[in-house]
């Protein structure tokens, strides 16, 4: 039970890093290009901050609760564990609270002309990507590493 788990954990975590890389590698040239398309990315990643990144989120955080209460090593109160809910909650608010809403935003801009408007948006949502990128970032280490465990 734990190899799976922890494979699912591993995966989920992936694919949240794996997201916020595509995404950032790819942003700059679809805001910097033709407004139809653009707007299609940000429809496209509004999705992913809905949909996406709310599945990995919640499989991460209920195969990280599993290895927790599959394990003797470690409890809730390791600091590894701790930095893990942090990082999963931190990137649920940003995910609902301004991924989301801002790529909503940017496509709008770029539906209706405005794509100065919409390359702005853009920025602001690649500067939240590094940071949450940072975050997801750290709690790797500390898993890896089994801060205080």
């Amino acid at each position: 039970m734990r190899t799976l788990l922890l494979s699912v954990h591993i995966v989920c975590v992936a694919a949240w890093l794996g997201g916020n890389f595509t995404q950032m590698f790819l942003m700059r040239g679809f805001s910097a290009g033709d407004s139809v398309l653009a707007a299609a990315w940000f429809q496209g990643s509004a999705k992913m901050a809905k949909i996406y990144y709310s599945i990995a989120g919640v499989l991460l955080i209920v195969t990280g609760v599993g290895l927790v209460l599959n394990n003797d090593a470690w409890s809730f109160g390791s600091g590894f564990v701790t930095v893990g809910f942090v990082a999963v909650i931190i990137g649920a608010v940003t995910g609902i609270t301004f991924f989301g809403p801002r790529a909503e935003r940017a496509a709008e801009e770029f539906e209706s002309g405005r794509a100065e408007d919409g390359r702005k948006s853009a920025s602001s949502i690649g500067t939240m990507a590094m940071i949450d990128t940072a975050i997801v970032s750290i709690a790797l280490v500390a898993m890896v590493s089994h801060w205080q465990a």
